[in-house]
């Protein structure tokens, strides 16, 4: 039996494509051929091609998302993956979950809530980074739209595999999503302390751990 292309593939490459377009030069002289040659000198036998980012922007016409304003209508994507095909290089395609700057942006009802009722992002305060991005709760309606965005990435392209990226909880979540939830499954309002002897305070855990998996587990089965 012939190994699958990830069981022989040992050079890989992964470039990080977070790129804003509050300028619209950001973007606008993007060469898919120097890239992909950039990728043959490394000698890569797959690349991890982003078709979005934390930022929210698509690099490809979406009728679903965002596109970066810099491309002016490229299809970069789409173009990125024939050259990468033509060369022999494996395409594993990038997707952005729960960081998502535009939906973020502009769907206030998305965002996470921490527990002082104020909107959560990159730079909660455990977490050391810039305020860069937008983080949207995987409770709400943000579910929908990224299995509508998942299911037309998969429509429109050939690739070999989905990489889904930060899919997990930047914050504790207090939106009326997860409160509704856990009103409906366990009762009551969820616990504001963080106390481990507290018998509600670790089902309220499990839920988090429980409702996390369930949003992975929608984006792995949609691809499939």
């Amino acid at each position: 039996m012939s190994k699958k292309w990830y069981q022989t593939c040992y050079r890989r490459s992964a470039i990080d494509m977070h790129i804003t377009d509050w300028d619209e030069r950001f973007l606008s002289e993007f060469d898919a051929n120097k890239y992909v040659d950039m990728l043959v000198l490394s000698g890569s036998k797959s690349t991890v091609l982003y078709t979005q980012s934390h930022v929210g922007h698509c690099y490809y016409p979406s009728k679903v998302g965002h596109m970066h304003a810099g491309l002016k209508g490229r299809n970069i994507v789409a173009e990125v993956i024939e050259l990468c095909h033509q060369k022999g290089i494996n395409v594993v395609v990038y997707f952005s979950l729960i960081f998502d700057s535009w939906a973020y942006d502009n769907n206030p009802d998305w965002r996470i809530i921490r527990v002082d009722g104020k909107e959560a992002t990159e730079s909660t305060p455990f977490m050391h980074y810039n305020p860069r991005y937008g983080v949207c709760c995987p409770n709400s309606p943000y579910r929908d739209y990224t299995v509508a965005h998942v299911e037309e990435i998969c429509r429109n392209f050939d690739f070999e595999g989905v990489r889904f990226d930060m899919t997990f909880w930047p914050a504790v979540c207090y939106c009326r999503h997860c409160q509704a939830r856990f009103e409906r499954e366990i009762g009551g309002e969820i616990p504001q302390v963080i106390n481990w002897e507290d018998q509600r305070w670790a089902i309220f855990q499990r839920k988090r751990e429980e409702w996390l998996t369930e949003f992975a587990t929608l984006m792995t089965s949609t691809v499939k």
